[in-house]
């Protein structure tokens, strides 16, 4: 944990690599529905690709999993590498996608 802003932030290393947690869950609000899922079911709850396309709903092969979890974890990588105007610039247009938004009736 790391002090900054007079707010406690949670810090990931992995090798000489360091994740915020912040930048990971912000990360996730800009992903689309399906690229959100895929990367949390295969990277996060390490399901198999066969187990997310049966949780996603895919019934046919080939399933379009490993793409939607390929340019989900593409978009993260973006993003934790992102300048802060970069940042606001992604969560702008990524915002439609965030759920934790009420959504408005059509």
């Amino acid at each position: 944990m790391v002090e900054s802003e007079g707010q406690i932030h949670a810090i990931i290393k992995i090798g000489d690599d360091e994740y915020h947690y912040m930048d990971i869950y912000n990360g996730f609000k800009i992903l689309p529905p399906r690229q959100r899922t895929a990367v949390w079911l295969m990277c996060v709850e390490d399901m198999s690709e066969d187990e997310t396309s049966k949780k996603m709903g895919f019934q046919k092969k080939p399933t379009p999993v490993q793409q939607y979890k390929n340019f989900g974890l593409s978009k993260l990588m973006a993003y934790q590498a992102a300048t802060p105007e970069e940042k606001k610039i992604m969560e702008k247009r990524g915002a439609k996608y965030d759920t934790t938004k009420p959504r408005r009736a059509v």
